[in-house]
């Protein structure tokens, strides 16, 4: 990556030098970050080893990703028949403003309703491996309850983070409709902020409903857990997220490249490729997301009960610590006897 900046900073030098120069910025500080974390990628590979493991003998996560993918698509039809039906029957703009702001709310809602339960799904099938519980029909089971007891928290967990999206969607068309360009920066700038936000929750959830799924609590529980783990060990979880979801994303660029160049030689260029591509894209991003949702899971429990895991899985809890000494990683605490939550698995 740094060095694809580089070479798009110096070509586009030749028509803006502002823009060549920020884009050379952009590849000095990602080439700065690739050298800081470069001695942590083993770690990342030994956590994706073990994960990729796991999706071998267990890939029924899978088919419930594809199943809420459906069921998002679904409710995302009917969302934007009630949207194109409602949002403009106001008499005036502030009704209108505030009938937008809940329906965009709503379509956030579900859509991120619909993720987390397949995420749940996928992060309760990884705990019960982990405390090497029983795995017959543990994709099942986990689903029903992420569908039942741990809904009420991916519910309210995912209300909190689509207000906060449907707000900057809101933003976003009043920018668009916006009367000056002094009022478009600044609800650009109001824009971005919200964004971050944005993203900020969605993270901090990613890993909270990780907690509701392994301990069937509350999601203001969980998240005050996650909120714990993140304050003494939050640097090393977003490094090792952002190194194990840089191949699985690189892997969908390999996956698009072979299904054009064999489509093509097939068929041509035409509409089955396409279809092709799209299908291929939707099965490859499930399975992404179900190993998105195994590693943060792993990260979890290796964190917060590194006694169960150690006692449970004793090899591959050996293979991560052997890769985080590697790096210079004080790994004494995770020879502690006693779990950092205090609390067993409900998985």
């Amino acid at each position: 990556t740094p060095i694809v900046l580089g070479l798009v900073a110096i070509i586009t030098m030749f028509s803006s030098v502002v823009s060549g120069f920020i884009l050379l910025l952009f590849a000095f500080f990602s080439a700065w970050y690739a050298y800081a974390v470069w001695n942590r990628v083993e770690f990342a590979v030994a956590c994706l080893k073990v994960v990729i493991s796991v999706f071998k003998q267990l890939p029924s996560p899978l088919l419930f990703n594809l199943l809420m993918a459906a069921a998002s698509i679904v409710i995302l039809v009917f969302d934007f028949m009630i949207f194109v039906a409602v949002a403009y029957s106001a008499q005036t703009a502030g009704a209108q403003g505030f009938i937008i702001f809940l329906l965009y709310a709503l379509i956030y809602w579900h859509n991120i309703v619909t993720i987390n339960v397949a995420h749940v799904t996928a992060c309760s099938v990884m705990g019960a491996w982990l405390y090497n519980r029983s795995l017959d029909n543990v994709s099942l089971s986990s689903f029903k309850r992420a569908i039942t007891t741990s809904f009420g928290s991916i519910c309210f967990g995912a209300l909190i983070e689509a207000v906060v999206r449907a707000l900057s969607a809101l933003l976003r068309h009043l920018e668009r409709n916006a009367e000056n360009q002094c009022t478009m920066i600044v609800l650009c700038c109001l824009r971005c902020l919200i964004n971050l936000i944005a993203d900020i929750i969605s993270y901090i959830n990613s890993y909270a409903f990780v907690f509701v799924a392994l301990y069937q609590e509350s999601y203001l529980e969980s998240a005050k857990d996650c909120w714990n783990m993140f304050k003494t060990r939050g640097c090393e979880a977003i490094v090792n997220d952002d190194l194990t979801t840089i191949p699985l994303y690189l892997g969908a660029m390999f996956l698009v490249c072979v299904v054009v160049v064999v489509g093509m030689v097939v068929d041509g260029l035409s509409a089955n490729v396409l279809i092709a591509i799209t299908f291929a894209l939707v099965i490859y991003f499930c399975s992404v997301y179900t190993l998105i949702s195994y590693t943060k899971t792993l990260y979890v429990v290796w964190i917060n009960d590194p006694a169960s895991f150690k006692s449970n899985r004793p090899e591959e809890f050996a293979q991560i610590v052997e890769a985080a000494q590697n790096f210079g990683y004080d790994t004494n605490w995770v020879y502690s006897n006693q779990a950092y939550r205090g609390k067993p698995a409900a998985v």
